[in-house]
């Protein structure tokens, strides 16, 4: 299997993002490497803590069910 993270997320571009609004917690980053792996950046717009999600191949749908998706630390995934 191929280690899409090997070389950190800085193998990735970032492919959309949505900031926290009033009220809201989380900022998103959609990150996609160039063969269509998807991760997803959570950070905590209070704490700046930052998680990671695996968003799968669909960009699309990881990015519409990134609220849901289970967050852990870069080096979990």
């Amino acid at each position: 299997m191929t280690d899409y993270l090997g070389n950190g997320i800085g193998s990735f571009y970032v492919h959309r993002q949505v900031l926290a609004g009033s009220g809201e917690t989380y900022n998103y980053f959609e990150y996609i490497h160039r063969a269509g792996k998807v991760i997803i950046m959570r950070e905590n717009a209070t704490t700046n803590i930052i998680d990671y999600a695996d968003g799968g191949w669909n960009a699309d749908t990881a990015w519409a069910g990134r609220a849901g998706l289970d967050y852990k630390n870069i080096s979990e995934l």
